[in-house]
Protein backbone atom coordinates (compact mmCIF):
# COMPACT_ATOMS: atom_id res chain seq x y z
CA UNK A 1 0.00 0.00 0.00
CA UNK A 2 2.30 2.21 1.02
CA UNK A 3 4.48 1.76 -2.40
CA UNK A 4 1.23 3.14 -4.24
CA UNK A 5 0.94 5.88 -2.15
CA UNK A 6 4.35 7.16 -2.56
CA UNK A 7 4.18 6.70 -6.52
CA UNK A 8 1.13 9.11 -6.05
CA UNK A 9 2.95 11.81 -4.41
CA UNK A 10 5.97 11.10 -6.81
CA UNK A 11 3.24 11.51 -9.84
CA UNK A 12 1.53 14.32 -8.16
CA UNK A 13 4.62 16.60 -7.86
CA UNK A 14 6.03 15.46 -11.68
CA UNK A 15 6.02 19.25 -12.36
CA UNK A 16 8.10 20.07 -9.80
CA UNK A 17 10.51 17.48 -10.64
CA UNK A 18 10.83 18.40 -14.08
CA UNK A 19 11.97 21.88 -12.74
CA UNK A 20 14.91 19.84 -10.66
CA UNK A 21 16.32 18.98 -14.06
CA UNK A 22 17.71 21.94 -14.41
CA UNK A 23 19.29 22.26 -10.95
CA UNK A 24 22.69 23.19 -10.72
CA UNK A 25 23.46 19.91 -8.48
CA UNK A 26 24.12 17.28 -10.17
CA UNK A 27 23.11 15.04 -7.95
CA UNK A 28 19.91 16.70 -7.32
CA UNK A 29 18.99 16.47 -11.10
CA UNK A 30 19.88 12.36 -11.42
CA UNK A 31 17.51 11.66 -7.77
CA UNK A 32 14.68 13.54 -9.65
CA UNK A 33 15.30 11.97 -12.70
CA UNK A 34 15.71 8.28 -11.35
CA UNK A 35 12.40 8.91 -8.99
CA UNK A 36 10.45 9.64 -12.22
CA UNK A 37 11.13 6.72 -13.87
CA UNK A 38 10.05 4.34 -11.19
CA UNK A 39 6.33 5.32 -11.85
CA UNK A 40 4.00 2.82 -12.95
CA UNK A 41 2.20 4.64 -15.33
CA UNK A 42 4.34 8.33 -16.30
CA UNK A 43 2.31 11.08 -17.82
CA UNK A 44 3.37 11.36 -21.58
CA UNK A 45 3.03 15.11 -20.78
CA UNK A 46 6.41 15.27 -19.33
CA UNK A 47 8.01 14.06 -22.67
CA UNK A 48 9.01 17.52 -24.04
CA UNK A 49 10.37 18.48 -20.58
CA UNK A 50 12.43 15.51 -20.78
CA UNK A 51 13.65 16.23 -24.38
CA UNK A 52 14.97 19.72 -23.30
CA UNK A 53 16.71 18.38 -20.30
CA UNK A 54 18.26 15.90 -22.62
CA UNK A 55 19.03 18.93 -24.70
CA UNK A 56 21.07 20.56 -21.80
CA UNK A 57 22.36 18.12 -19.70
CA UNK A 58 26.10 16.85 -20.03
CA UNK A 59 26.49 14.54 -17.02
CA UNK A 60 26.12 10.47 -18.52
CA UNK A 61 24.65 9.68 -15.09
CA UNK A 62 21.74 11.95 -15.08
CA UNK A 63 21.38 11.50 -19.50
CA UNK A 64 21.22 7.51 -18.58
CA UNK A 65 18.39 8.23 -15.94
CA UNK A 66 16.67 10.43 -18.48
CA UNK A 67 16.71 7.40 -21.07
CA UNK A 68 15.34 4.54 -19.26
CA UNK A 69 12.77 7.55 -17.84
CA UNK A 70 11.70 7.60 -21.63
CA UNK A 71 11.81 4.38 -21.71
CA UNK A 72 9.86 3.55 -18.96
CA UNK A 73 6.97 5.06 -20.50
CA UNK A 74 5.17 2.59 -23.72
CA UNK A 75 8.21 2.22 -25.80
CA UNK A 76 6.70 2.03 -29.07
CA UNK A 77 5.61 5.43 -29.10
CA UNK A 78 9.50 6.76 -28.28
CA UNK A 79 10.88 4.77 -31.39
CA UNK A 80 11.10 7.99 -33.04
CA UNK A 81 12.41 9.72 -30.51
CA UNK A 82 15.20 7.25 -29.80
CA UNK A 83 16.48 6.83 -33.16
CA UNK A 84 16.44 10.65 -33.79
CA UNK A 85 18.49 11.11 -30.94
CA UNK A 86 21.10 8.48 -31.86
CA UNK A 87 23.68 10.55 -33.88
CA UNK A 88 23.72 13.30 -31.04
CA UNK A 89 24.10 10.90 -28.10
CA UNK A 90 28.49 11.12 -28.05
CA UNK A 91 28.50 9.99 -24.52
CA UNK A 92 29.48 6.31 -24.45
CA UNK A 93 27.42 5.22 -21.41
CA UNK A 94 24.60 7.59 -21.77
CA UNK A 95 24.38 6.36 -25.43
CA UNK A 96 24.74 2.86 -24.24
CA UNK A 97 21.64 3.17 -22.69
CA UNK A 98 19.85 4.93 -25.49
CA UNK A 99 20.86 1.58 -27.23
CA UNK A 100 19.18 -0.56 -25.20
CA UNK A 101 16.14 1.84 -25.03
CA UNK A 102 15.96 2.33 -28.71
CA UNK A 103 16.37 -1.62 -29.66
CA UNK A 104 13.71 -2.39 -26.77
CA UNK A 105 11.30 0.07 -28.26
CA UNK A 106 11.78 -1.23 -32.19
CA UNK A 107 11.51 -4.98 -31.22
CA UNK A 108 12.34 -7.22 -34.06
CA UNK A 109 12.42 -4.16 -36.49
CA UNK A 110 15.28 -3.02 -34.95
CA UNK A 111 18.23 -1.14 -37.50
CA UNK A 112 20.59 -3.10 -38.22
CA UNK A 113 23.09 -0.01 -37.58
CA UNK A 114 21.34 -0.49 -33.91
CA UNK A 115 22.59 -3.99 -33.49
CA UNK A 116 25.68 -3.75 -34.90
CA UNK A 117 26.88 -1.16 -32.43
CA UNK A 118 25.57 -2.73 -29.55
CA UNK A 119 27.53 -5.97 -30.60
CA UNK A 120 30.67 -3.90 -31.20
CA UNK A 121 29.98 -2.06 -27.43
CA UNK A 122 29.31 -6.00 -26.29
CA UNK A 123 32.62 -7.21 -27.15
CA UNK A 124 34.82 -4.11 -26.50
CA UNK A 125 33.23 -3.19 -22.69
CA UNK A 126 35.99 -3.49 -19.65
CA UNK A 127 35.38 -4.14 -16.06
CA UNK A 128 35.74 -0.62 -15.74
CA UNK A 129 32.91 0.26 -18.42
CA UNK A 130 30.91 -2.04 -16.94
CA UNK A 131 31.02 -0.64 -13.46
CA UNK A 132 30.46 2.81 -14.25
CA UNK A 133 27.31 1.82 -16.68
CA UNK A 134 26.06 0.36 -13.35
CA UNK A 135 26.66 2.45 -10.99
CA UNK A 136 24.94 5.29 -13.39
CA UNK A 137 22.41 2.77 -14.23
CA UNK A 138 21.39 0.50 -11.38
CA UNK A 139 21.28 -2.12 -14.55
CA UNK A 140 23.63 -4.53 -15.57
CA UNK A 141 24.56 -3.87 -19.26
CA UNK A 142 26.21 -7.39 -20.29
CA UNK A 143 22.87 -8.69 -19.05
CA UNK A 144 20.71 -5.79 -20.94
CA UNK A 145 22.15 -6.25 -24.16
CA UNK A 146 22.27 -9.95 -24.15
CA UNK A 147 18.70 -10.26 -23.74
CA UNK A 148 18.24 -7.65 -26.61
CA UNK A 149 21.27 -9.22 -28.96
CA UNK A 150 20.23 -13.04 -28.52
CA UNK A 151 18.37 -13.19 -31.85
CA UNK A 152 21.30 -11.73 -33.25
CA UNK A 153 23.32 -13.44 -36.47
CA UNK A 154 24.75 -16.69 -35.34
CA UNK A 155 27.80 -15.85 -36.86
CA UNK A 156 28.39 -13.08 -34.34
CA UNK A 157 26.61 -14.58 -31.49
CA UNK A 158 29.65 -16.83 -30.71
CA UNK A 159 31.97 -13.72 -30.50
CA UNK A 160 29.45 -12.24 -28.37
CA UNK A 161 29.40 -15.37 -26.24
CA UNK A 162 33.06 -15.20 -25.61
CA UNK A 163 32.89 -11.78 -24.65
CA UNK A 164 30.69 -12.11 -22.06
CA UNK A 165 32.49 -15.59 -20.75
CA UNK A 166 35.27 -13.53 -20.01
CA UNK A 167 33.49 -11.12 -17.53
CA UNK A 168 31.75 -14.30 -15.32
CA UNK A 169 34.40 -17.48 -15.83
CA UNK A 170 35.53 -17.67 -12.32
CA UNK A 171 32.87 -15.85 -10.28
CA UNK A 172 31.49 -17.38 -6.94
CA UNK A 173 28.41 -15.20 -7.48
CA UNK A 174 26.60 -14.35 -10.06
CA UNK A 175 23.94 -12.24 -10.23
CA UNK A 176 20.67 -13.42 -11.93
CA UNK A 177 19.92 -11.26 -14.60
CA UNK A 178 23.86 -11.56 -15.57
CA UNK A 179 22.93 -15.78 -15.40
CA UNK A 180 20.15 -14.97 -17.23
CA UNK A 181 21.87 -13.03 -19.87
CA UNK A 182 24.57 -15.49 -19.93
CA UNK A 183 22.39 -18.60 -20.95
CA UNK A 184 20.39 -16.54 -23.35
CA UNK A 185 23.50 -15.55 -25.55
CA UNK A 186 25.10 -19.07 -25.31
CA UNK A 187 21.91 -21.04 -26.08
CA UNK A 188 19.60 -18.95 -28.21
CA UNK A 189 20.17 -18.47 -31.85
CA UNK A 190 17.47 -17.57 -34.11
CA UNK A 191 14.75 -17.37 -31.72
CA UNK A 192 15.21 -20.60 -30.81
CA UNK A 193 16.83 -22.89 -28.13
CA UNK A 194 19.76 -24.99 -29.34
CA UNK A 195 19.71 -28.79 -28.98
CA UNK A 196 22.56 -29.62 -26.39
CA UNK A 197 23.85 -32.25 -28.86
CA UNK A 198 25.30 -29.54 -30.52
CA UNK A 199 26.19 -27.10 -28.30
CA UNK A 200 29.97 -25.87 -28.78
CA UNK A 201 32.46 -25.89 -26.04
CA UNK A 202 31.56 -22.63 -24.94
CA UNK A 203 28.32 -23.45 -24.78
CA UNK A 204 28.66 -26.18 -22.89
CA UNK A 205 30.71 -23.71 -20.86
CA UNK A 206 28.37 -21.00 -20.31
CA UNK A 207 26.02 -23.53 -18.57
CA UNK A 208 28.25 -25.12 -16.26
CA UNK A 209 29.44 -21.40 -15.17
CA UNK A 210 25.20 -21.23 -14.48
CA UNK A 211 25.90 -24.39 -12.61
CA UNK A 212 29.26 -23.80 -10.39
CA UNK A 213 26.97 -20.58 -9.22
CA UNK A 214 24.22 -22.84 -8.01
CA UNK A 215 26.30 -25.55 -6.66
CA UNK A 216 29.47 -24.14 -5.19
CA UNK A 217 29.47 -27.93 -3.54
CA UNK A 218 27.58 -30.72 -2.66
CA UNK A 219 26.17 -29.20 0.08
CA UNK A 220 25.82 -25.56 -0.60
CA UNK A 221 23.32 -24.47 -3.44
CA UNK A 222 21.89 -21.11 -4.67
CA UNK A 223 18.67 -21.73 -5.33
CA UNK A 224 18.73 -18.05 -7.56
CA UNK A 225 20.46 -20.14 -10.56
CA UNK A 226 18.56 -23.47 -9.78
CA UNK A 227 15.60 -21.65 -10.96
CA UNK A 228 17.89 -19.88 -13.44
CA UNK A 229 19.07 -23.44 -14.98
CA UNK A 230 15.45 -25.02 -14.75
CA UNK A 231 13.88 -21.74 -17.00
CA UNK A 232 15.92 -23.33 -19.73
CA UNK A 233 14.69 -26.85 -19.00
CA UNK A 234 18.29 -27.60 -17.62
CA UNK A 235 19.10 -30.31 -14.99
CA UNK A 236 18.28 -28.92 -11.53
CA UNK A 237 21.01 -31.15 -9.59
CA UNK A 238 24.67 -31.14 -9.24
CA UNK A 239 24.62 -34.74 -10.33
CA UNK A 240 22.27 -34.84 -12.93
CA UNK A 241 23.81 -31.72 -14.18
CA UNK A 242 27.45 -33.42 -14.60
CA UNK A 243 25.88 -36.48 -16.15
CA UNK A 244 24.05 -34.10 -19.01
CA UNK A 245 27.70 -32.74 -19.63
CA UNK A 246 29.51 -35.40 -19.19
CA UNK A 247 31.90 -33.62 -17.34
CA UNK A 248 32.57 -31.73 -14.04
CA UNK A 249 30.98 -28.80 -13.64
CA UNK A 250 34.11 -27.44 -11.94
CA UNK A 251 36.39 -28.59 -14.80
CA UNK A 252 33.77 -27.10 -17.66
CA UNK A 253 33.28 -23.69 -15.66
CA UNK A 254 37.36 -22.95 -15.49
Amino acid sequence: MWVKELQAEIQKYAPDYLELLSHPKMLIRAGAASLMRELPEPDRAVVPGIIAALHDETEPTVRIQLWQWLGSMDRANQKGIFTDALPRERRPLSRAALLVECAQAHGSETPPEVLEEMETVFSRADVHFLHSYYAAAEADLLSQFALTLRGCRPERADALLLAYLAHVTGSRILPVPRALGLLSIALIREGKMVDHRSWSPEQRKAVAVVAKCAWWTDRETCCNMVDVLEMFELPNTRKKMETFLGESIDLLAK
